[in-house]
Protein backbone atom coordinates (compact mmCIF):
# COMPACT_ATOMS: atom_id res chain seq x y z
CA UNK A 1 0.00 0.00 0.00
CA UNK A 2 2.81 2.41 0.83
CA UNK A 3 4.46 1.80 -2.54
CA UNK A 4 1.11 2.32 -4.27
CA UNK A 5 0.68 5.62 -2.45
CA UNK A 6 4.14 6.73 -3.55
CA UNK A 7 3.27 5.90 -7.15
CA UNK A 8 0.07 7.91 -6.92
CA UNK A 9 1.93 10.91 -5.51
CA UNK A 10 4.54 10.68 -8.26
CA UNK A 11 1.84 10.49 -10.92
CA UNK A 12 0.04 13.50 -9.47
CA UNK A 13 3.29 15.49 -9.38
CA UNK A 14 3.99 14.59 -13.01
CA UNK A 15 0.48 15.60 -14.06
CA UNK A 16 0.83 18.94 -12.30
CA UNK A 17 4.19 19.56 -13.97
CA UNK A 18 2.77 18.79 -17.42
CA UNK A 19 -0.21 21.05 -16.80
CA UNK A 20 2.04 23.87 -15.67
CA UNK A 21 4.23 23.45 -18.74
CA UNK A 22 1.16 23.80 -20.95
CA UNK A 23 -0.31 26.83 -19.19
CA UNK A 24 2.95 28.76 -18.81
CA UNK A 25 4.52 29.61 -22.16
CA UNK A 26 8.27 30.21 -22.39
CA UNK A 27 9.30 33.81 -22.79
CA UNK A 28 6.69 36.55 -22.63
CA UNK A 29 4.02 34.93 -24.80
CA UNK A 30 0.66 34.34 -23.17
CA UNK A 31 -0.72 30.80 -23.30
CA UNK A 32 -4.14 30.54 -24.95
CA UNK A 33 -6.60 27.87 -23.87
CA UNK A 34 -9.72 27.09 -25.87
CA UNK A 35 -13.11 26.22 -24.40
CA UNK A 36 -15.28 23.79 -26.35
CA UNK A 37 -19.02 23.71 -25.72
CA UNK A 38 -20.28 21.70 -28.68
CA UNK A 39 -21.37 18.10 -29.06
CA UNK A 40 -19.00 15.24 -28.30
CA UNK A 41 -18.85 13.87 -31.82
CA UNK A 42 -16.73 14.41 -34.93
CA UNK A 43 -14.18 16.52 -33.04
CA UNK A 44 -11.00 14.71 -34.04
CA UNK A 45 -10.15 17.29 -36.71
CA UNK A 46 -10.74 20.16 -34.30
CA UNK A 47 -8.56 18.43 -31.71
CA UNK A 48 -5.75 18.07 -34.25
CA UNK A 49 -6.02 21.66 -35.44
CA UNK A 50 -5.98 23.08 -31.92
CA UNK A 51 -2.72 21.24 -31.36
CA UNK A 52 -1.27 22.59 -34.61
CA UNK A 53 -2.40 26.11 -33.71
CA UNK A 54 -0.37 25.91 -30.48
CA UNK A 55 -3.31 26.23 -28.15
CA UNK A 56 -2.31 25.61 -24.55
CA UNK A 57 -5.16 23.34 -23.47
CA UNK A 58 -8.71 22.33 -24.31
CA UNK A 59 -11.37 23.02 -21.70
CA UNK A 60 -14.88 21.51 -21.72
CA UNK A 61 -17.69 20.57 -19.33
CA UNK A 62 -18.81 17.32 -20.98
CA UNK A 63 -17.28 13.98 -19.99
CA UNK A 64 -17.85 12.45 -23.43
CA UNK A 65 -16.08 15.40 -25.05
CA UNK A 66 -13.21 14.98 -22.60
CA UNK A 67 -12.84 11.36 -23.66
CA UNK A 68 -12.90 12.20 -27.37
CA UNK A 69 -10.36 14.99 -27.05
CA UNK A 70 -8.10 13.03 -24.71
CA UNK A 71 -8.11 9.98 -26.99
CA UNK A 72 -7.20 12.06 -30.04
CA UNK A 73 -4.53 14.03 -28.20
CA UNK A 74 -2.96 10.79 -27.00
CA UNK A 75 -2.20 9.90 -30.62
CA UNK A 76 0.31 12.78 -30.68
CA UNK A 77 2.44 11.38 -27.86
CA UNK A 78 6.08 11.60 -28.91
CA UNK A 79 5.28 14.04 -31.72
CA UNK A 80 5.78 17.79 -32.01
CA UNK A 81 3.58 19.50 -31.13
CA UNK A 82 2.68 17.01 -28.46
CA UNK A 83 -0.67 16.29 -26.80
CA UNK A 84 -2.66 19.14 -25.29
CA UNK A 85 -4.06 18.63 -21.80
CA UNK A 86 -7.84 18.47 -21.52
CA UNK A 87 -9.31 20.40 -18.59
CA UNK A 88 -12.76 19.48 -17.27
CA UNK A 89 -14.99 22.25 -15.94
CA UNK A 90 -18.11 20.26 -15.01
CA UNK A 91 -19.29 18.51 -11.85
CA UNK A 92 -18.60 14.81 -12.59
CA UNK A 93 -14.88 15.13 -11.89
CA UNK A 94 -14.02 11.51 -11.18
CA UNK A 95 -15.66 10.36 -14.41
CA UNK A 96 -13.82 13.06 -16.33
CA UNK A 97 -10.51 12.06 -14.78
CA UNK A 98 -11.18 8.45 -15.71
CA UNK A 99 -11.98 9.64 -19.24
CA UNK A 100 -8.60 11.31 -19.57
CA UNK A 101 -8.94 14.82 -18.14
CA UNK A 102 -5.54 16.22 -17.18
CA UNK A 103 -7.08 18.57 -14.61
CA UNK A 104 -10.42 19.68 -13.21
CA UNK A 105 -11.77 23.09 -12.25
CA UNK A 106 -13.29 23.66 -8.81
CA UNK A 107 -14.40 26.67 -6.82
CA UNK A 108 -11.99 27.81 -4.14
CA UNK A 109 -12.63 25.94 -0.91
CA UNK A 110 -14.32 22.92 -2.49
CA UNK A 111 -13.36 19.47 -1.27
CA UNK A 112 -11.98 17.79 -4.39
CA UNK A 113 -10.75 14.20 -4.41
CA UNK A 114 -9.02 14.27 -7.80
CA UNK A 115 -5.95 16.16 -8.96
CA UNK A 116 -4.61 18.35 -10.41
CA UNK A 117 -7.15 21.08 -9.64
CA UNK A 118 -7.41 24.54 -11.15
CA UNK A 119 -9.04 26.75 -8.55
CA UNK A 120 -11.72 29.21 -9.65
CA UNK A 121 -11.26 32.40 -7.65
CA UNK A 122 -12.33 36.02 -7.43
CA UNK A 123 -10.51 39.14 -6.31
CA UNK A 124 -12.15 38.73 -2.90
CA UNK A 125 -11.13 35.13 -2.16
CA UNK A 126 -7.90 34.70 -4.15
CA UNK A 127 -5.61 35.34 -1.19
CA UNK A 128 -7.37 32.80 1.01
CA UNK A 129 -7.49 30.23 -1.77
CA UNK A 130 -3.80 30.68 -2.45
CA UNK A 131 -2.97 30.19 1.22
CA UNK A 132 -4.88 26.91 1.26
CA UNK A 133 -3.46 25.63 -2.03
CA UNK A 134 0.01 24.62 -3.13
CA UNK A 135 2.37 27.41 -4.11
CA UNK A 136 2.48 26.23 -7.71
CA UNK A 137 -1.25 25.61 -8.17
CA UNK A 138 -3.24 27.10 -11.04
CA UNK A 139 -6.05 29.61 -10.61
CA UNK A 140 -8.85 30.70 -12.96
CA UNK A 141 -10.57 34.07 -12.72
CA UNK A 142 -12.42 36.67 -14.77
CA UNK A 143 -10.18 38.86 -16.87
CA UNK A 144 -11.33 42.09 -15.25
CA UNK A 145 -10.01 40.85 -11.90
CA UNK A 146 -6.54 40.00 -13.21
CA UNK A 147 -4.53 42.68 -11.42
CA UNK A 148 -6.15 42.06 -8.05
CA UNK A 149 -5.94 38.27 -8.28
CA UNK A 150 -2.35 38.18 -9.49
CA UNK A 151 -1.32 40.47 -6.65
CA UNK A 152 -2.83 38.00 -4.16
CA UNK A 153 -1.19 34.87 -5.59
CA UNK A 154 2.28 33.53 -4.77
CA UNK A 155 4.97 34.03 -7.38
CA UNK A 156 4.94 30.40 -8.52
CA UNK A 157 1.17 30.23 -8.99
CA UNK A 158 -0.23 29.85 -12.50
CA UNK A 159 -2.74 32.61 -13.22
CA UNK A 160 -5.27 32.06 -16.02
CA UNK A 161 -7.71 34.83 -16.95
CA UNK A 162 -10.97 33.92 -18.68
CA UNK A 163 -12.74 36.10 -21.19
CA UNK A 164 -15.41 35.71 -23.84
CA UNK A 165 -14.33 34.73 -27.33
CA UNK A 166 -15.31 36.41 -30.58
CA UNK A 167 -16.07 39.84 -29.13
CA UNK A 168 -16.92 42.86 -31.22
CA UNK A 169 -13.84 44.44 -32.83
CA UNK A 170 -11.76 41.55 -31.48
CA UNK A 171 -11.76 43.09 -28.03
CA UNK A 172 -10.67 39.74 -26.57
CA UNK A 173 -7.25 40.19 -28.16
CA UNK A 174 -6.41 43.47 -26.46
CA UNK A 175 -8.04 42.26 -23.24
CA UNK A 176 -5.95 39.10 -23.32
CA UNK A 177 -2.77 41.07 -23.86
CA UNK A 178 -3.71 43.35 -20.98
CA UNK A 179 -4.10 40.27 -18.78
CA UNK A 180 -0.64 39.13 -19.79
CA UNK A 181 0.81 42.54 -19.00
CA UNK A 182 -0.90 42.40 -15.59
CA UNK A 183 0.81 39.11 -14.78
CA UNK A 184 -1.46 36.35 -16.09
CA UNK A 185 0.39 33.39 -17.56
CA UNK A 186 -2.51 32.46 -19.79
CA UNK A 187 -6.00 33.24 -20.98
CA UNK A 188 -9.01 31.00 -21.52
CA UNK A 189 -11.27 31.95 -24.41
CA UNK A 190 -14.77 31.00 -23.30
CA UNK A 191 -17.00 29.51 -26.01
CA UNK A 192 -14.25 29.84 -28.58
CA UNK A 193 -15.38 26.59 -30.18
CA UNK A 194 -19.06 25.67 -30.17
CA UNK A 195 -19.30 22.92 -32.76
CA UNK A 196 -19.82 25.06 -35.86
CA UNK A 197 -17.83 25.48 -39.07
CA UNK A 198 -15.96 28.51 -37.73
CA UNK A 199 -14.34 26.71 -34.80
CA UNK A 200 -11.03 25.92 -36.46
CA UNK A 201 -10.64 29.25 -38.26
CA UNK A 202 -11.45 31.26 -35.17
CA UNK A 203 -9.21 29.23 -32.88
CA UNK A 204 -6.25 29.59 -35.25
CA UNK A 205 -6.96 33.27 -35.64
CA UNK A 206 -7.35 34.03 -31.95
CA UNK A 207 -4.41 31.96 -30.75
CA UNK A 208 -2.19 33.50 -33.41
CA UNK A 209 -3.18 37.05 -32.53
CA UNK A 210 -2.91 36.64 -28.79
CA UNK A 211 0.51 35.04 -29.02
CA UNK A 212 1.76 37.64 -31.51
CA UNK A 213 3.36 40.94 -30.56
CA UNK A 214 2.05 42.60 -33.70
CA UNK A 215 -1.14 44.57 -34.26
CA UNK A 216 -4.38 42.65 -33.97
CA UNK A 217 -5.99 44.44 -36.91
CA UNK A 218 -5.66 42.65 -40.23
CA UNK A 219 -7.61 41.38 -43.22
CA UNK A 220 -9.05 37.95 -42.65
CA UNK A 221 -9.57 37.16 -46.33
CA UNK A 222 -7.96 33.80 -46.99
CA UNK A 223 -6.76 33.37 -43.40
CA UNK A 224 -3.18 33.49 -44.64
CA UNK A 225 -1.72 32.65 -41.27
CA UNK A 226 -3.96 29.64 -40.82
CA UNK A 227 -2.96 28.10 -44.11
CA UNK A 228 0.78 28.58 -44.09
CA UNK A 229 1.38 28.49 -40.35
CA UNK A 230 2.87 31.98 -40.14
CA UNK A 231 0.39 34.25 -38.43
CA UNK A 232 0.85 37.93 -39.09
CA UNK A 233 1.67 37.74 -42.80
CA UNK A 234 -1.54 39.55 -43.70
CA UNK A 235 -1.60 42.13 -40.94
CA UNK A 236 -2.56 45.61 -42.00
CA UNK A 237 -3.24 48.62 -39.81
CA UNK A 238 -6.02 49.92 -42.06
CA UNK A 239 -7.78 46.58 -42.45
CA UNK A 240 -10.75 45.66 -40.31
CA UNK A 241 -11.66 42.02 -39.69
CA UNK A 242 -14.87 40.81 -41.23
CA UNK A 243 -17.65 39.78 -38.90
CA UNK A 244 -17.87 36.13 -38.06
CA UNK A 245 -21.09 34.37 -39.02
CA UNK A 246 -21.54 33.41 -35.39
CA UNK A 247 -21.57 37.09 -34.44
CA UNK A 248 -24.13 37.88 -37.12
CA UNK A 249 -26.44 35.13 -35.89
CA UNK A 250 -26.12 36.37 -32.31
CA UNK A 251 -26.97 39.90 -33.40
Amino acid sequence: MRFHAILLLAAAHTAESLLRAALVSPGKAVSVSIEYSGAADAIDELSQELRKAKAAAIWCDDVDAVKCFANEQATAKGDFPGPLPVVYTGADRQAATDAGAAAVVADAGEDVSVAPVIWRVTADNAAGAAAAAGEGDAFLFDADATAAVVAALPAKAVAVASLNAMQEDEAEVEAGRACRDAGAAGVLLRRACVGDDEDIKYARHAVGLLRSKRSSSFAMDGFTGSTNGHFGTSYGGADKPKAWKRQQVAA
